[in-house]
């Protein structure tokens, strides 16, 4: 968990459905990494990467 909160890293990507759990994670993370990073939010401040899993 991280000691502070934010705005959403990510814009809103809606809602997934799979009867693959392995599936709807591989597309929920592959569509969190394409997605682009919210400007307002603190993700450069604190260190964290585009593009790299959190």
């Amino acid at each position: 968990c991280c000691d502070w909160s934010d705005v959403s890293i990510v814009p809103d990507l809606g809602i997934l459905a799979s009867k693959d759990m392995v599936a709807i994670d591989k597309a929920s993370v592959d569509l969190v990494n394409k997605a682009p990073i919210n400007p307002l939010g603190k993700l450069k401040e604190k260190q964290l990467i585009e593009g790299i899993m959190i």
